[in-house]
């Protein structure tokens, strides 16, 4: 084969999932000249930096804001802000109950313990003032958006396998549940999706992606979203909860370009949504509309609640990105880097960069042929 001529299909790249670390991921590739196409489950891009719509409001029932501590993350979501699909938002914080010990309750006991440790006085007593606090607008998913533009995205696809297509160039091909194989082929895949998810697509080609998502253990989280006909008398617009199975309330009407009707999220702790994995919609927003009126809140107009299956890893791993140089195959996610959304766009953005230093180091053919 002519060693010059397939040299740009070389730079084929399939990506699975379209939340903040894919795209991240996918935008930084493509800057760089490699052909990206991203796949995704779902029907709308953003993973968890999510927005719902009911007859009333939009409600971000996942990510609730998101802040800036690294450079390179300050200097992206100043773009957002500057072309205005993000804003500032300074809402009136209270912390609720004392936290007391905190124990670990899984098989990851020592590590989550070095966490708590490293963490301890952020769960304890939140900084409610001194956090510049930033949200999407009008709704969360639209920075997401904006890094999509000029990608190739596809929706409402659920890659369900990665493998070797014999004689084949480039070396992986995907299969999606919904539309079977998918046409073409990459000589990069990209997982940028949760541990337990990630592990069934790399447990037949990267015995070494597997070892470190299935060591990951992944929490779920029940979000419940409240309409009220009239604005309820609680003097915070968000807060902190240390006391019993809800950890989050916020007002989300308080947020920039929110529109004027009355519309509150709650938020489980990771314990309690695991201990109710199991529960309906219908019973897990009966009980944490209970804890919100212990809280001082009101019985809400309407509501309605939805399960994050995959929320949060306890505790996210620090390990930035993982990359399988001898395949060609990585992942990125919040859960590799310390969780949150800064973390998420940081992970796809380090393993991006490291893969066009580590491909331009070495023959652009090698581990792209099977016979």
């Amino acid at each position: 084969m002519d060693s010059t001529s397939p040299k740009l299909k070389t730079k084929t790249v399939g990506i699975i999932g379209a939340g903040i670390a894919g795209l991240s991921c996918a935008k930084t590739l493509a800057q760089a000249g490699y052909i990206v196409e991203v796949f995704d489950k779902g029907r709308n891009l953003s993973g968890r930096m999510a927005t719902r719509r009911n007859d009333f409001s939009e409600f971000d029932h996942g990510a609730q804001y998101f802040t800036t501590t690294d450079p390179d993350f300050k200097k992206e979501a100043a773009g957002w802000i500057g072309v205005g699909v993000a804003q500032l938002w300074s809402p009136r914080i209270s912390v609720l109950g004392d936290p007391g010990p905190v124990k670990a309750t899984t098989s990851h006991a020592k590590r989550f313990a070095n966490w708590v440790s490293a963490n301890i006085a952020q769960l304890r007593s939140p900084n409610t003032t001194n956090v510049e606090r930033f949200v999407g607008v009008p709704k969360m998913t639209t920075p997401a958006a904006l890094m999509a533009r000029g990608l190739s995205v596809n929706l409402n696809t659920t890659i369900g396998s990665v493998f070797i297509r014999p004689q084949s160039y480039p070396r992986w091909s995907l299969k999606s549940k919904e539309n079977g194989v998918i046409k073409g082929s990459f000589n990069i895949v990209i997982a940028a999706i949760p541990a337990p998810q990630a592990v069934e697509l790399f447990k037949e080609v990267s015995p070494a992606l597997t070892t470190i998502a299935q060591d990951i253990k992944m929490s779920g989280s029940w979000a419940v979203m409240l309409n009220f006909n009239e604005k309820i008398d609680l003097k915070f617009d968000a807060a902190f909860v240390n006391k019993g199975p809800l950890r989050w309330i916020a007002r989300n009407s308080s947020k920039p370009e929110r529109g004027g009707h009355e519309a509150w999220v709650l938020h489980a702790t990771s314990e309690w949504s695991e201990s109710h994995i199991d529960a309906s919609a219908e019973e897990a927003a009966q009980l944490l509309i209970k804890e919100f009126l212990a809280l001082g809140g009101s019985p809400p107009d309407q509501y309605q609640a939805h399960l994050w299956r995959y929320a949060e890893a306890t505790p996210p791993l620090d390990m930035t990105f993982a990359w399988d140089k001898e395949n060609n195959l990585g992942m990125c996610a919040d859960w590799l880097n310390q969780g949150k959304v800064e973390g998420a766009w940081l992970s796809g953005r380090r393993l991006a960069e490291n893969i066009i230093q580590s491909l331009s180091d070495r023959d652009p053919l090698k581990n792209y042929y099977s016979v």
